[in-house]
């Protein structure tokens, strides 16, 4: 019967004393194969290491950031006790140390002291994956160790040398001086990552917003492009940004048509159009973005209350004089509403151009069947309600009691009826020698030359330099409106 010996073809003889072979192995040059063949094998180890980001629990990630927190405190830097794959760990997650910068310039001359190679592939995800998420002042520092190593590579791998080749991409400019590339060979945006050595869906990383943002401006992008690059890049930065762009174009154009293919495209795109929520700025907003979103969302309500007029005025109540004069005021409007009854919410729901738009300003009464509708405006400080039957315009101060509802963000009222008072004066009064006076609240009979006497109302007791109260529709948004801090983690 054959043994495993014979088998395998391997003479016993040769095994016998194995162990005490190996002090047969003085030839020199076989040491030198064998000290070659090792570090062969450290170098696949490395290459290996430096084509993913590494596969690590949270745990350890923080155990390690912890380390460099603590270390940071003393008053040497030391190598000592860090390893090379601790320092790799470092460079992929550099953004959890944002909050602690000398925490962060420690980790860095960590890096820099034991540097290798591989330490790139980290240090350049961060930098692509987080750029517009990192305070500038150590993106700098990142992008200025990056760099320099980059300058010293001698390597072959060809992402690395298209790095290398564009290394004044890594700084402040950087996006600017690969749209100006782009621009310069009429290449198209989805195409940016491949100048970096990249796949097109690497166009995901933060690095290409400014990229995608000037893009935008330089080029007439149509929606449906627009729609293709936000499938690939989703950094709500970006969105926002690109679409106030657009917005500030579109009302400048005045073509009511194109801005309602824009509104509609900003509402599947980023949300309501009209609501701060939607424009709020992004983790790292400076004051000048913050307010150019909010100037967005200030235009995109202004066409909005155009359509909630306009739609008004047509299903509710056919008045064209009313309209036109409402009309003329759509830019210094607020806030607005239709308040109404199931009915009159069913009745808006089946005309195609509104459907569900209209939604999140409808204010249900507990009326299902009354036919009674109401428009409100809130311009300044005044609120001012016209109701679907031809009566009269009513005018209160936004404190009143009666349109408390507003103010609490109601989205139901008892009754339609709960919004007159019919007792209240007229807001113009003639006196006894025929000169108009102007009121602060009251009504205006829709009789006579009316238009001409609420215009001159509006000019002389709302619109006016001295009337500097604001609506609380824009006080509720303000906070929002300012310079944002930087996430201290984001991965």
């Amino acid at each position: 019967m054959a043994d495993a010996y014979s088998l395998l073809k391997i003479d016993p003889a040769l095994l016998r004393g194995f162990h005490t072979q190996a002090r047969l192995v003085e030839n020199v040059q076989t040491e030198k194969n064998i000290r070659q063949q090792v570090n062969a094998l450290k170098q696949i180890e490395l290459r290996a290491m430096a084509d993913a980001r590494p596969a690590v629990s949270q745990q350890s990630i923080q155990e390690i950031i912890d380390k460099v927190i603590a270390e940071s405190h003393e008053e040497t830097l030391s190598i000592e006790g860090w390893s090379a794959r601790e320092l790799r760990i470092i460079s992929y997650y550099l953004i959890k140390l944002q909050g602690d910068e000398a925490a962060f310039q420690y980790a860095l001359k960590l890096l820099e002291e034991g540097w290798r190679n591989l330490y790139l592939n980290g240090l350049v995800f961060f930098l692509l994956n987080l750029w517009n998420n990192i305070k500038p002042e150590l993106r700098q520092a990142t992008c200025r160790l990056f760099t320099a190593r980059l300058r010293e590579y001698t390597g072959s791998n060809r992402r690395v040398m298209a790095w290398k080749n564009h290394a004044n991409y890594f700084d402040e400019a950087g996006p600017l001086r690969l749209l100006q590339l782009l621009l310069s060979q009429n290449t198209n945006i989805m195409k940016a990552p491949l100048v970096l050595g990249y796949k097109e869906n690497a166009l995901a990383q933060s690095f290409y917003s400014d990229v995608i943002i000037d893009y935008a401006k330089n080029k007439s992008v149509g929606l449906t492009e627009l729609g293709q690059i936000f499938e690939k890049h989703n950094h709500a930065r970006t969105k926002k940004l690109v679409l106030a762009d657009y917005v500030e174009r579109a009302d400048k154009r005045g073509d009511p048509e194109k801005q309602a293919m824009l509104s509609n495209f900003i509402n599947n795109t980023l949300g309501d159009v009209t609501l701060a929520t939607t424009w709020a700025p992004f983790p790292g907003a400076t004051y000048e973005e913050a307010q150019q979103l909010k100037h967005a969302m200030q235009l995109a309500k202004k066409w909005f209350a155009r359509k909630i007029i306009e739609t008004f005025f047509k299903i509710c109540v056919q008045d064209k004089q009313r309209e036109l004069f409402w009309l003329r005021y759509v830019k210094d409007i607020s806030g607005f509403r239709i308040v109404g009854s199931a009915l009159t919410r069913q009745m808006l729901r089946s005309d195609p151009t509104t459907r569900e738009m209209f939604m999140p300003f409808f204010i249900e009464t507990n009326s299902r069947t009354s036919q009674t509708s109401a428009l409100v405006l809130s311009i300044k400080n005044k609120v001012m309600i016209e109701f679907s039957d031809v009566g009269a315009l009513y005018v209160y101060n936004q404190d009143d009691v009666t349109v408390q509802f507003l103010r609490n963000g109601a989205r139901r009222i008892s009754s339609i009826r709960d919004l007159k008072t019919p007792s209240a004066d007229g807001i113009v009064q003639s006196d006894y020698w025929g000169y108009m006076r102007f009121y602060e609240e009251g009504k205006m009979n829709h009789q006579g030359n009316w238009t001409c006497r609420l215009e001159r109302w509006m000019r002389e007791a709302v619109l006016t330099d001295e009337n500097t109260n604001t609506s609380f529709f824009d006080m509720r948004d303000n906070g929002k409106f300012t310079a944002q801090e930087y996430a201290e983690e984001y991965i």
